[in-house]
């Protein structure tokens, strides 16, 4: 998700966390793949990194945090 998808999806607020995970639940940390997972760039995986193994299927989720009026 780039900079502007990110100001859309979260609109008057701020991504204050994320969470990567496999789509069988398993957390980024614990799967053993070289990746990167952060609020600025999202997930980030080469295969090129992780060979002769293919990424993994991935699901993010975000926390917006809103401000209240």
């Amino acid at each position: 998700m780039n900079q502007h998808e990110l100001s859309t999806f979260c609109a008057g607020g701020r991504i204050s966390a994320i969470d990567c995970r496999t789509v069988d639940d398993i957390p980024s940390y614990s799967t053993g793949e070289m990746i990167s997972c952060t609020i600025n760039h999202g997930l980030e995986f080469r295969n090129d990194d992780n060979a002769p193994v293919t990424c993994s299927d991935y699901k993010i989720r975000y926390r917006c945090d809103c401000e209240r009026k």
